[in-house]
């Protein structure tokens, strides 16, 4: 048969899914069977009921196997109605986020960009509410499942029982109604206090402008190196950020390991460079802040989002720093290559040892990438060893 119902049509579902629910075991109808008095019981739950009495379950006419028939049609049925019920739920908290946004901002006007921000994580956090509340129905469905199956267990004790089945059924059926009131309540009291713990951390955590980090642009002049994109929190003072940096640096490439006592952090106000105040630029220039070590750029110095910070002097890396043979850098599980020095007639010389102690001298690898448990150098044991502090 043709419909010609508009495709927008919706028709509340609450009444209709009471009739997919199996008398017996009052779960989903799964391999639906119809008996000659016109009842629908799963296929499973029917056979059992005759083998034990015999009879409907609903109203004791007198069955066998023979008298309950597969109804196929009313399995696709129920399958085609929960599919549009999941549907229609997908749709609705979709047009539940787009009403929101809409809501929230004007359509007439264009978003600015911290408003499409804002448009973004509305209908990102209300996506992620159903997905967790879905979490939550799930565990009190599962509740649910236990306690019809429960019940039906008892249901079906009861049919084997003499005497008043009927009145028994009542009682059991009382209690169940009962008992899922109870799992329901528990389920929208959970939502409740979802809801509340959203509205106490949004109140505490909304973030301000004023409150919000600041992506800037460090610029490293001795490495003529930019890096974009840096992010400085409003209360992060250069003490506190130099680390970060330092990390940063060393991730692309360059062997960091700290600051010089002649590196200067330098903002231009307005956050805008000239090449003629940069260079050689001091802290009493007019168009130049010099940043101190407890200095916060961004609440004290009004930096900006794209902002840059320049950083002049020299930053101290590795290779700077005296060499150590391994007796003084020693960690146990470090790789060490050890060397033999021919000249000096001695093996188990350290890399550090061998490329300055014996750099002049006939040197070949004795053992690559060994551990040693203790720190182990030949070269200042032979009192060979020309670095300085070993």
């Amino acid at each position: 048969m043709s419909s010609n119902l508009p495709q927008c049509m919706t028709v509340n579902l609450s009444p209709i899914l009471d009739f997919f629910n199996c008398p017996i075991c009052t779960e989903q109808l799964t391999n639906t069977c119809t008996t000659v008095c016109g009842h629908r019981f799963c296929h499973k739950c029917i056979e059992e009921c005759i083998d034990r009495r015999s009879q409907c379950p609903l109203c004791m006419r007198f069955l066998n196997s023979s008298h309950v028939s597969k109804d196929f049609q009313y399995d696709e049925l129920i399958r085609v109605v929960i599919d549009q019920k999941v549907k229609g739920e997908e749709l609705y908290f979709k047009r539940l986020a787009d009403e929101a946004t809409q809501n929230a901002f004007s359509k007439e006007e264009n978003l600015s960009p911290v408003e499409q921000v804002l448009q973004k994580h509305l209908k990102n956090s209300l996506a992620s509410y159903e997905s967790y509340l879905h979490k939550i129905k799930l565990d009190y469905s599962r509740k649910l499942e236990e306690c019809k199956q429960k019940m039906t267990s008892r249901r079906m004790q009861s049919l084997s029982m003499n005497g008043k089945v009927e009145l028994k059924q009542k009682e059991i059926e009382a209690e169940c109604k009962k008992e899922q009131q109870k799992i329901q309540d528990e389920l929208d009291r959970a939502i409740e206090l979802l809801a509340q713990s959203y509205d106490m951390y949004l109140s505490k955590n909304l973030p301000q402008p004023s409150t919000l980090p600041v992506k800037s642009t460090l610029f490293i002049e001795c490495f003529d190196l930019t890096i974009p994109d840096f992010e400085i929190g409003p209360m992060e003072r250069i003490s506190e950020i130099i680390p970060r940096l330092t990390d940063t640096i060393h991730c692309l490439g360059h062997d960091i390991i700290g600051v010089g006592k002649d590196v200067k952090f330098l903002l231009a106000k307005g956050n805008t460079y000239r090449e003629d105040n940069v260079k050689g630029a001091e802290a009493e220039s007019d168009s130049i802040i010099q940043l101190e070590l407890n200095t916060k750029p961004v609440i004290e110095c009004g930096l900006q989002p794209g902002g840059e910070i320049r950083i002049t002097g020299q930053l101290l890396q590795r290779s700077d720093l005296p060499k150590q043979c391994i007796i003084k850098t020693f960690t146990v599980g470090n790789k060490v290559d050890y060397s033999t020095c021919t000249t000096c007639n001695i093996n188990w010389v350290c890399e550090t040892c061998a490329e300055t102690c014996h750099a002049k001298h006939d040197t070949k690898p004795y053992i690559a990438g060994h551990s040693p448990q203790w720190p182990c150098c030949y070269c200042p044991k032979k009192k060979l060893c020309k670095i300085k502090n070993n």
